[in-house]
């Protein structure tokens, strides 16, 4: 089975199990997004390029299907990622084979948990993690987590839904407690605060 084929088969299972869909075209395109490694995180790194310009070590929480991992390995960033999902690591794998990618970027991918990363503090100049923190089990753990391996003078970003429905439960008070105690501004707080926008991101700077 390629890569692709690997890929489809899992997202037709996910997307009809979590969401009741069943739509190939829409399917088919999700897909192909995923294997495009060369551009479809592209708008992720505008963030690092206009507020860190000089990140090189980069850490994915959450890093799915790989897109936001290989896009900064291919741009020479020293990136990692982390996946509790095991068939998304095993997707990952497949299409370092089939790109031809160094057998090394397979170790780039960590099956593990944001509430407890498996890095020593302070150890990536730029931390992210893309449509993420409505899913997790502790908001609080995975931002605090996010933080303690970020360098000082290093970043990091979150983007997530600008839902009213995610953001009239814990995240507010979680996101405001993390704003606290890194002593800066984020970036969508007007967003978040009137429960407006398509999502946000917050970038911090140590």
């Amino acid at each position: 089975m390629t890569a692709y084929e690997y890929l489809k088969t899992n997202l037709e299972k996910e997307f009809k199990r979590y969401y009741g869909v069943e739509d190939e075209d829409f399917i088919n395109g999700v897909a192909e997004a995923w294997m495009d490694d060369r551009h479809n995180s592209e708008h992720r790194f505008e963030i690092i390029r206009r507020y860190l310009p000089h990140a090189i070590k980069i850490l994915d929480m959450a890093s799915g299907c790989g897109t936001f991992v290989f896009y900064g390995l291919l741009h020479g960033h020293d990136a990692f990622g982390i996946e509790p999902e095991k068939w998304k690591n095993e997707f990952n794998a497949k299409k370092v084979d089939e790109y031809g990618y160094p057998e090394e970027w397979k170790g780039r991918f960590i099956e593990s948990r944001g509430e407890r990363l498996p890095f020593e503090d302070a150890c990536f100049d730029f931390v992210s993690t893309y449509q993420t923190l409505e899913h997790v089990d502790s908001i609080e753990d995975c931002l605090a987590e996010m933080l303690r391996v970020t360098v000082v003078g290093g970043g990091s970003a979150y983007m997530l839904p600008g839902l009213s429905g995610y953001l009239r439960g814990p995240l507010p008070a979680a996101m405001a407690a993390v704003d606290a105690a890194a002593g800066s501004e984020s970036l969508s707080a007007p967003n978040r605060e009137a429960g407006r926008g398509p999502g946000g991101a917050q970038l911090y700077n140590g």
